[in-house]
């Protein structure tokens, strides 16, 4: 149906930051995808939110860290745009995207983060 990318790995999760070993690592400022709000809300049929839990949990199994009694969410990307910065040209390749830093706690992942947990709970899946 061309609406489900195919992108995520077994995780659930779509790599694009490399992690410590160059492997992909998970964005979780992308983890709330638009298919997945648009079957909560009854556009898109239900296939979609298991989509949506199935991200959700890897997620949870991949960002989410605990050291001590401190929760932190690892994995994103500090910041990524387009156009020239400081010298540095930003075209939105790949290239550039997985050169930029990634960072732990940052808003621009634990907003989507607290987003996706919301709506995980209006469905009233456990968490």
């Amino acid at each position: 149906d061309g609406i489900d990318d195919g992108e995520e790995d077994s995780s659930g999760l779509d790599p694009f930051q490399p992690d410590s070993d160059g492997d992909g690592a998970p964005d979780p400022g992308r983890v709330l995808r638009p298919k997945e709000v648009a079957a909560r809300l009854g556009v898109l049929g239900e296939e979609y939110r298991s989509l949506g839990m199935r991200t959700f949990d890897g997620l949870l199994n991949h960002c989410l860290t605990f050291t001590g009694d401190r929760m932190g969410l690892d994995h994103i990307c500090l910041v990524a745009g387009l156009g020239t910065m400081g010298g540095k040209v930003r075209d939105g390749s790949y290239e550039y995207y997985i050169s930029e830093p990634v960072v732990s706690d940052d808003a621009k992942g634990v907003a989507p983060f607290v987003l996706c947990y919301s709506e995980v709970k209006r469905t009233g899946n456990p968490v």
